[in-house]
């Protein structure tokens, strides 16, 4: 009887850290693809607001579509 206590007590941790790593990996993973998405729109409105005179007006203007 103790030992099935032990060994439940063992899978339970096995499986508990298992998806406590993979929570980890996962969150990790959503921070670099947020991180990569927000450069390059970072990027995209930097290069247009050089090249093509966005002004406050457009930025405002896209800012609300995208709001809505």
């Amino acid at each position: 009887m103790n030992n099935d206590i032990q060994n439940i007590t063992s899978a339970v941790n096995v499986i508990k850290t298992a998806i406590l790593q993979s929570q980890a990996r996962a969150a990790k993973a959503v921070n670099q693809e947020m991180l990569a998405l927000y450069y390059g729109i970072g990027r995209f409105i930097s290069a247009n607001t050089r090249n093509r005179n966005w002004g406050k007006g457009v930025l405002a203007q896209i800012s609300e579509r995208l709001r809505s």
